[in-house]
């Protein structure tokens, strides 16, 4: 079972979103230790291998039950 690009039948796909962090904890050399995300918004997404895009994965992809 999975996502395929309705294009080529690829079933990877990059996500572009867009992520706002806050309430960021950090460790005693200055690097984050722990965050919460507060906002993600899901911008695009492109298939791995034929770049066919769309700000909705129903456009471009198909769910398969194998």
């Amino acid at each position: 079972m999975s996502w395929k690009c309705k294009k080529c039948g690829c079933e990877y796909f990059n996500i572009d979103c867009e992520i706002t962090y806050h309430q960021a904890e950090l460790d005693e050399h200055g690097e984050i230790d722990d965050y919460k995300l507060s906002n993600k918004e899901t911008l695009q997404y492109v298939c791995f291998e034929c770049n066919n895009s769309s700000e909705n994965l129903e456009e471009i992809a198909s769910w398969e039950d194998e």
